[in-house]
């Protein structure tokens, strides 16, 4: 993952907090739980979340271990709401492929869905990675122009 942390950090700013807005990384900590990371390093916690077991060594963080979140939590909402409360949030939720399953109806009404469609890529090919990355983002901003209201969400 060393050569994933290299260019997110060409990409990205140092630190979670650097962010002009409140940001959580989904990442399963060393005891298989999942943890949401909203300080640190983000290039790191970035390529943590994408260490998939099995396949990628963990991601070191302050010389503990993660790997990617989705694996016992997709979304990452519990660990967020400890950390932020009920606030009003936007969760972009692809179609699932694997992981963890994710009920949508236990949803409350502070969270704001945007779900987007498999890509199809393949481990090794993202396929059309800039057409799907163009899709997601019309169907995002469908969704902030028309309000954000309660349960309203996007495929």
């Amino acid at each position: 993952m060393d050569a994933v942390v290299s260019q997110l950090s060409e990409w990205l700013p140092e630190r979670i907090e650097d962010l002009p807005f409140p940001f959580g990384v989904g990442v399963m900590g060393p005891d298989g739980r999942a943890q949401v990371l909203t300080q640190g390093p983000l290039p790191l916690a970035v390529a943590a979340s994408c260490a998939i077991p099995y396949i990628f060594s963990p991601v070191f963080i302050g010389g503990i271990p993660y790997r990617d979140g989705g694996v016992v939590d997709r979304t990452g909402l519990d660990g967020w709401r400890a950390s932020r409360g009920p606030r009003e949030i936007v969760l972009h939720l692809v179609e699932r492929s694997g992981g963890a399953k994710t009920d949508i109806a236990t949803f409350d009404k502070n969270v704001h869905l945007v779900q987007t469609p498999r890509s199809h890529a393949r481990f090794w090919n993202l396929g059309d990675f800039d057409g799907q990355l163009e899709h997601a983002r019309q169907i995002a901003l469908s969704q902030f122009s028309n309000g954000f209201g309660c349960g309203k969400t996007a495929f």
